[in-house]
């Protein structure tokens, strides 16, 4: 039995390896800008995300139910963040692993001496992509 009912949702940057989900999502601000680009990753896809530099995929696939569920916490955000006007979406990947709990995180990018952002900081600021 899966111990693990939540997703981990991440935000990476995979260019080129990364797998396309079957099932992807836009998630709109109110004016209807795409803020976010949900990609729920089935059992056996991905990778979704990197373990120590090595691929994971996900261990099993999330119900309707859930993957609603997920969608309606991440549209909240949508309507609070206000992203530069052109700005991309950014891509959350959702994944599942066997294990209690969930995760989310977004990779820090060197933007200048002594200075870091993450990802999403950038892609909102519309100065990155995810």
């Amino acid at each position: 039995m899966k111990t693990t009912v939540l997703a981990s949702a991440l935000a990476l940057i995979f260019s080129s390896t990364l797998a396309m989900a079957v099932d992807t999502r836009d998630i709109k601000s109110p004016t209807g800008q795409t803020i976010f680009k949900l990609r729920f990753f089935d059992e056996g896809q991905g990778p979704y995300r990197e373990d120590e530099g090595e691929p994971v995929k996900s261990l099993y696939t999330l119900s309707e139910k859930q993957k609603a569920a997920i969608a309606r916490g991440i549209s909240i955000w949508a309507d609070r963040i206000k992203p530069t006007p052109g700005a991309r979406p950014a891509v959350i990947n959702i994944g599942t692993y066997d294990d209690v709990g969930a995760e989310a995180e977004s990779h820090e990018v060197r933007t200048g001496e002594n200075r870091s952002k993450t990802a999403l900081q950038l892609v909102f600021a519309g100065q990155g992509d995810v």
